[in-house]
């Protein structure tokens, strides 16, 4: 039996970026800024109180103006209703909207598939899929694949980087993702990007809002003798997995903050999996500084 495939519509820009709907086969979402909306955008005063809404049949969506909502685009062109391609950019307001087909883009290319592979890619998938709660942190650095598996999820994903610098350096940002259970996404990026250090696994029950804002801290390290700011690539796993060894237990009290497990590859594919030292605390031995920032 084949899986349902769903519909994503995500708001691109504004205070809601990266906000997602998801939408099952015969489901119809309303977009606007009143409480009776599905996707409720009070800052937006340009929306429509039920500005437009979408509908989605399991292949194609189609987008309906309301009457009274104002002009919805579709490609820059007016519309009062179209069908929705996969990757079709909506209009409506001052907010911008892409919707995605789950799933939609096949891989232009996948590692070489060998014995050994395919029994990493089992392992790693195995013990990431039975953990109660996964986030991961994917460099689009690394591959045009990651953006184009994250975009195509129903998982939220959200760059760490904010602001102006957010939007200009989207194509290469890390963007965390918390799984769902069963999650078709975790299958796709393990079998496609382990081995590829395309990003890091993270176990903890904290709220997206709260990982992101502990993992955002260490994007920028001081260095030690001349003080100078420099970009910490700790979700590489080539990092990460040589740092942790040499780290202080101040450093690792930081890194792990609330979390309780990282997860990566090793050098040969084998899963690394480094669980959160029991005698942690939050003060480094001797009143040692730790070299990563505070805050």
């Amino acid at each position: 039996m084949s899986e349902v495939r769903h519909a994503i519509l995500q708001v691109l820009w504004g205070p809601e970026a990266f906000r997602k709907v998801i939408l099952a086969p015969g489901d119809v979402v309303r977009v606007g800024r009143a409480d009776e909306a599905d996707l409720v955008l009070p800052h937006d005063a340009e929306l429509g109180k039920i500005h437009f809404e979408v509908d989605w049949d399991g292949e194609r969506g189609e987008v309906r103006a309301r009457h009274g909502g104002g002009e919805t685009l579709v490609g820059g062109r007016p519309v009062v209703q179209s069908w929705l391609k996969h990757g079709a950019w909506v209009h409506a307001g001052s907010t911008d909207f892409m919707f995605y087909y789950e799933a939609e883009t096949p891989p232009r290319k996948l590692p070489p598939d060998t014995p050994e592979r395919r029994a990493r890619v089992a392992e790693a998938l195995a013990a990431l899929s039975a953990e109660a709660s996964l986030y991961g942190v994917f460099d689009a650095a690394r591959d045009d694949r990651v953006l184009v598996l994250l975009r195509e999820a129903i998982e939220e994903h959200r760059s760490l980087y904010e602001g102006t610098q957010g939007y200009a350096l989207a194509e290469v940002a890390p963007y965390l993702v918390r799984f769902s259970p069963n999650s078709r996404l975790l299958r796709a990026l393990v079998e496609e990007g382990w081995g590829e250090s395309w990003g890091v696994y993270l176990v903890g029950d904290e709220p997206p809002k709260a990982v992101r804002r502990h993992l955002r801290r260490f994007l920028m390290v001081e260095e030690e003798d001349t003080g100078e700011r420099l970009y910490f690539r700790w979700y590489d796993p080539r990092v990460i997995r040589d740092f942790m060894p040499l780290a202080t237990v101040r450093q690792k009290s930081e890194l792990y903050g609330n979390l309780s497990a990282w997860i990566c590859e090793g050098p040969d594919g084998e899963l690394v999996r480094m669980d959160r030292p029991p005698e942690l605390s939050g003060e480094g031995a001797n009143g040692e500084e730790p070299d990563v920032p505070r805050s």
